[in-house]
């Protein structure tokens, strides 16, 4: 508690919940038709030929979680380590329409990479729906080899030649209530991507039986269980190493509450005490409020009394903002106007 001649200074607070980032690893269900992509081998002079391939894997989702409404703003995938079971086509070489021979192709060892291009992923909170053309499956590593008429077949997929599958349409993110634990919401996670195609040429050896296309598509699906903290304020102490520290708690006892130096923008360990109100210079005083230049992490109420206890918000016209609360993101030098009182009491609140 800060004093000046006419005036206290004090802090207090409540634990707001809004947007918490969330991350968790997903897992590529086995649900057909969920990650089985339907392939088909195609061209001018073959038969056509037909074949699937499972996806499996996982990847990292990145969520920003309302624990108020259970829905995100975001699906940031990464990390994606997914791979396609290997398969093959046969059929017949055609020349003028008939048969002349026979063909087969062999693809083993596809792996590649999910992931969201240019992040954040955003998702439409009210629906979960997000364009899934956003996000992208990558096969760079594997073969496929066989022969056309006696002629060798190879493609090898690379970082430099992948096999590039784009979603299209509208995904969903599910979030799904569970039991909570301590202080973490749980939630069921579900992600469909839909619209899977890919498309890669073939050139065989001696122009026998090609080019040829390999074309893909198919809906990827992925789940796993996510844990988010209960309020913004418990995911801070998570981050600032102090898990679980109540807002009335002072991490680095400079006497100012865990909440106040969160709200504020701070870390749990940095000083906090010039960024509070204090008395203004010339007669007659107000009050000064130096918000830290990053900006703050949550909605700061101003509210005064004549005498502690009889606290009321501060008529947002006192403040050079024009403003109480003063909005997240707030920065630089608040002023307050004088009341005019003999006395006058100043504290921070942090409002739900």
């Amino acid at each position: 508690m800060l004093r000046a001649p006419g005036f206290l200074i004090l802090t207090a607070l409540a634990l707001p919940a809004s947007g918490i980032p969330a991350g968790t690893r997903l897992t590529l269900v086995e649900e057909p038709p969920f990650n089985v992509l339907d392939l088909t081998l195609s061209g001018a002079s073959i038969t056509t030929s037909t074949a699937q391939s499972t996806v499996s894997g996982t990847v990292m989702a990145g969520l920003d979680v309302d624990p108020d409404t259970d829905r995100t703003v975001e699906l940031t995938l990464s990390e994606g380590q997914v791979t396609s079971s290997d398969f093959g086509f046969s059929g017949s070489v055609l020349a003028f329409g008939f048969p002349v021979g026979s063909y087969t192709l062999a693809a083993s060892g596809l792996a590649g990479r999910l992931f969201t291009l240019d992040p954040p992923g955003l998702v439409t909170p009210a629906s979960g729906e997000f364009d899934a053309s956003r996000h992208r499956l990558v096969l760079d590593a594997g073969t496929a080899s066989g022969t056309a008429v006696g002629q060798s077949i190879e493609q090898s997929f690379t970082p430099e030649d992948p096999l590039v599958s784009d979603p299209s349409g509208t995904g969903v993110v599910t979030l799904t209530p569970m039991p909570p634990n301590g202080d973490f919401l749980v939630f069921e996670v579900s992600v469909v991507l839909p619209g899977l195609t890919a498309t890669d040429t073939i050139e065989p050896e001696g122009g026998i039986g090609g080019p040829v296309t390999i074309t893909a598509s198919g809906d990827l699906k992925a789940s796993g269980t996510l844990e988010v903290a209960a309020s913004e304020y418990l995911a801070w102490t998570l981050a600032e190493g102090i898990a679980g520290q109540p807002g009335t708690a002072d991490a680095n006892n400079d006497g100012v509450p865990n909440a106040i130096a969160w709200a504020l923008g701070l870390g749990a360990f940095d000083d906090a005490r010039g960024h509070l109100p204090r008395p203004g210079g010339a007669e007659p005083k107000g009050f000064v409020l130096s918000l830290p230049a990053t900006g703050t992490a949550a909605p700061l109420v101003l509210a005064s009394a004549a005498t502690p206890g009889a606290w009321s918000p501060l008529p947002a016209a006192r403040c050079s903002l024009g403003l109480n609360p003063l909005p997240a993101g707030s920065s630089g030098t608040v002023t307050i106007t004088p009341s005019g009182l003999p006395a006058e009491f100043l504290r921070l609140e942090v409002d739900e």
